[in-house]
């Protein structure tokens, strides 16, 4: 019940008879407060079309970090066929100095490998930064909530969850590496002889 003077009243009802008790509550605030317009909401759809809502923001989420690993792989992929173009010179002269294939393949492999690690962790520093300062602060969503039929708090604490930094942090490695198999797999196909007469 939302009433200018009370603004809500909550009642629980037995679980049978629930249209005679909503009836007889309407009587006893119709009583009470005969010219207010009295509106009525139950708890548990409220609560289910809540529930709803974060399950759509969750999916949407999702999709969205879904997206930005494909784009930082996509960079990241980028990056890697871009530094064993630029080194074709240094491949060649490794080959030709007896390096063998799978070597040129761990060589960039570990520096696409090390690249995501520097890229997760700054990542993870920057966003622990924001993290802990809501976590102490909260972020204050009233003017969104102003709307919802039911008081809750309306400022909300961020959680630093050392399993889930670690689990993006291994994300990004595996990304990572995941990404830098193909121009790892370019550079160490390479002729050391076509690779120094191409600079």
């Amino acid at each position: 019940y939302n009433h200018a003077a009370f603004r809500y009243i909550s009642v629980k009802a037995a679980g049978g008879g629930l249209k005679e008790a909503v009836q007889h509550v309407e009587d006893v605030c119709r009583a009470f407060f005969p010219y207010a317009a009295n509106n009525w909401f139950f708890f548990d759809e409220e609560f289910g079309r809540m529930y709803r809502r974060e399950q759509r923001t969750a999916g949407l989420m999702v999709v969205l970090s879904v997206i930005a690993v494909a784009l930082a792989g996509m960079g990241l992929l980028g990056l890697s066929i871009f530094a064993v173009e630029k080194r074709r010179k240094e491949i060649g002269i490794l080959k030709s100095m007896g390096i063998s294939r799978f070597e040129v393949l761990n060589l960039f492999l570990f520096e696409g490998i090390v690249l995501g690690l520097i890229g997760s962790l700054a990542g993870i520093s920057i966003g622990m930064i924001f993290n802990i300062y809501f976590a102490i602060n909260g972020l204050d969503f009233s003017a969104m909530m102003s709307s919802f039929n039911f008081p809750m708090d309306q400022r909300i604490f961020f959680e630093i969850s050392p399993g889930s930094t670690i689990n993006i942090l291994l994300i990004g490695v595996f990304v990572s590496a995941v990404v830098s198999v193909l121009p790892s797999w370019r550079a160490s196909r390479m002729n050391a002889v076509d690779a120094i007469k191409s600079v």
